[in-house]
């Protein structure tokens, strides 16, 4: 009996292997919904004949590392890599893919992901919920389905976030960042001023001056 239980159409609907390393057939097109859930692989390779990986197919696949995504993978659905608590890396080839909502949510050892800017830019339904700051702040603002995502998520270099908002002329999200991150201590403040002088940025400089003040005037 095969490993692989796949239809004369190329959908691939059942796994019964324990491969580590996982190479699909050729003949695969579609991977339907569930296919490889809690399955115990370290690496999957996807060759470029694959179009569609459906809802939640490799879900608490634990043992994951990393995921790389030819150009012809046009959807992926939702939840799909959700709960791969070991995968570190992801890249994605096609600038048009669809992904579908928590498509890598609760995978928290993700260090670094690779896509094409049209993929980073999307609305963020599909990132996990924790990320290290490292993986954070190269992703563009417009990752963010909302501004307070972006607080949530902002831990501990507060230098690196000063530099995105300027960048992208959020002085919006800058008051917020001082605000409302539960991460930002006050003793970071000072040391953060001092950073944004190289801006040479008035507007900026207010707003952190204001927020220095503020902090002050509430201890007196």
């Amino acid at each position: 009996m095969s490993e692989f239980k796949i239809y004369s159409n190329g959908v691939l609907c059942l796994y019964r292997g324990d491969d580590e390393d996982l190479v699909l057939p050729k003949e695969v097109i579609d991977i339907s919904r569930s296919s490889f859930y809690n399955k115990r692989m370290r690496s999957v390779t996807f060759h470029e004949n694959i179009k569609k990986i459906g809802d939640i197919a490799f879900m608490n696949c634990t043992n994951l590392k990393s995921i790389f995504l030819p150009k012809n993978i046009a959807v992926l659905g939702n939840g799909v890599f959700e709960h791969c608590d070991n995968l570190e890396s992801i890249e994605i080839v096609n600038k048009k893919i669809l992904i579908g909502k928590y498509a890598f949510c609760n995978c928290p050892s993700i260090k670094t992901i690779k896509a094409p800017a049209e993929v980073i830019n999307r609305p963020a339904t599909w990132w996990c919920e924790r990320f290290d700051e490292e993986v954070i702040f190269p992703i563009a603002l417009e990752c963010f389905d909302k501004d307070t995502d972006l607080i949530k998520y902002v831990t501990k270099d507060k230098k690196k976030a000063l530099d995105i908002l300027v960048k992208a002329k959020r002085t919006d999200l800058l008051k917020m960042l001082l605000t409302k991150s539960p991460k930002i201590k006050h003793c970071d403040i000072d040391d953060l001023i001092d950073y944004a002088l190289k801006y040479k940025s008035v507007e900026i400089n207010v707003i952190l001056l204001e927020y220095k003040n503020k902090r002050y005037f509430s201890k007196s």
